[in-house]
């Protein structure tokens, strides 16, 4: 290698290390920029699961709300929630018993899969309804 070759080699490992650093530490604008989060902190995530089948994750209170939007815009989605029924038990108590079980306890979904569209839709309702934490 040439000088000018080795200097441009040195320079450009340089500017990929800051780039690196800047990128990885999640406070910098440029991770924001990158959309980088910042782990150290808590967050809250909603697992969602259909017929005990995990569809993913939603991770923000906006995306829940969005999510049920969604289900309600939808014609046959939404008739078909609505003809599943009220929930078999009282959410808001449900919700508060179970978080304060610290994992002890689940959500009883139901015995048919329209008790739990019923049982389940209404516990996401609730969280995005209440922003809940």
């Amino acid at each position: 290698m040439d000088k000018k070759t080795t200097i441009l080699t040195i320079i450009a490992l340089m500017i990929t290390g800051v780039v690196v650093y800047l990128g990885s530490n999640p406070t910098t604008t440029y991770a924001k920029i990158l959309g980088i989060k910042n782990t150290d902190e808590p967050h809250q995530l909603y697992h969602v699961y259909l017929g005990g089948e995990s569809l993913g994750l939603i991770e923000s209170q906006e995306e829940l709300e969005k999510f049920t939007r969604f289900l309600e815009s939808r014609p046959l989605i939404w008739e078909y929630i609505v003809s599943c029924g009220k929930p078999e038990f009282d959410v808001e108590k449900t919700v508060e018993e179970i978080k304060n079980s610290y994992g002890d306890s689940i959500f009883d979904l139901g015995t048919t899969n329209e008790k739990e569209v019923a049982n389940v839709y209404a516990v996401i309702k609730y969280l995005a309804d209440k922003k809940y934490n």
